[in-house]
């Protein structure tokens, strides 16, 4: 995996501008629950992951890491023009 997945789940909710608290409201879950998300102390179970892959608007691959080897040479700012990018492509396509 080319990144962990608490670090992922940071980076698309940032990316989207929603507050911690926000995803955690609309998962009908504790703050500190999803904070542990965030933080690598826990982990979510299935039904969880898919609702946040709909909340984040990502792939499970993307929000679990599965990415090209390519993607790790990317920096942070690097990744968040990617991903803005491929919403572009999409976005057109329709």
């Amino acid at each position: 995996m080319s990144q962990e997945f608490h670090e992922n789940l940071r980076f698309f909710r940032k990316s989207k501008h929603i507050q911690q608290k926000s995803v955690a409201d609309a998962l009908g879950i504790p703050h500190s629950t999803y904070n542990g998300y965030e933080s690598g102390k826990r982990e979510p179970n299935f039904e969880t992951l898919k609702r946040l892959v709909l909340i984040l608007d990502v792939s499970t691959d993307e929000l679990l890491g599965l990415k090209p080897a390519a993607y790790d040479e990317l920096t942070e700012d690097e990744r968040l023009e990617l991903h803005s990018y491929a919403q572009y492509l999409i976005y057109r396509r329709k």
